[in-house]
């Protein structure tokens, strides 16, 4: 896997597993040249995503309770709840401000992938994420020529919502972004930025 690729698997991860959603073309393209030019660090662009002052965020979390928070999170990336002493010791990280809600983020995300993990649950975690960020490519790639109006939210957020550890799951969500696509009326000619996150993309061009 070239540089390139880990950034815009790690950048996936951040849209499904925070906002819910694949990412929209434009805004992949930005996160990804932004951490590959050395202007922002994955941790950096985390913290971007995890912020009250960023509106698709606080429409998701704002007003949650740490531990709807918690739950929340859970949900998104790995489809289900956290387990008992994991959702009470999160909620307690959260409520003293040792962590941040990125800072737990990026711990859910390094302890799923853990290198030689054999935890059961662990396993299921990583196929579950690895799973969303397939989908969430899939359909950002399928997609990339379409407006993200409210309309594309709606399928971003669609075509990882029931991904789970199921490659069937991965095959239903590809499925149903090609039909969306299909629907679409066809995109205007010209030029798009097809690589992403190379030096020349800072933004797509039509």
């Amino acid at each position: 896997m070239t540089e390139r690729d880990t950034v815009i698997t790690e950048v996936t991860e951040l849209y499904a597993g925070i906002l819910g959603r694949a990412p929209d073309y434009a805004g992949l393209n930005y996160w990804v040249k932004q951490i590959l030019s050395g202007a922002l660090s994955l941790e950096n662009t985390r913290a971007s995503f995890a912020s009250p002052d960023q509106a698709e965020y606080w429409d998701i979390y704002g007003g949650l309770s740490n531990g709807e928070l918690v739950e929340a999170i859970y949900s998104n990336y790995l489809e289900r709840a956290p387990d008992v002493d994991g959702r009470a010791y999160w909620i307690d990280e959260l409520d003293t401000a040792r962590i941040a809600a990125d800072q737990m983020i990026n711990a859910i995300i390094n302890a799923v992938q853990e290198s030689g993990a054999t935890n059961p649950q662990t396993l299921i975690d990583a196929q579950v994420l690895e799973n969303k960020v397939a989908a969430a490519i899939t359909f950002v790639t399928a997609a990339k020529d379409i407006t993200a109006d409210a309309g594309f939210i709606t399928q971003a957020q669609a075509a990882v919502n029931e991904v789970s550890s199921d490659s069937a799951s991965v095959t239903s969500a590809d499925a149903a972004t090609a039909s969306y696509v299909d629907s679409q009326p066809a995109a205007l000619s010209g030029t798009s930025v097809v690589e992403l996150g190379t030096e020349e993309s800072a933004a797509l061009t039509f």
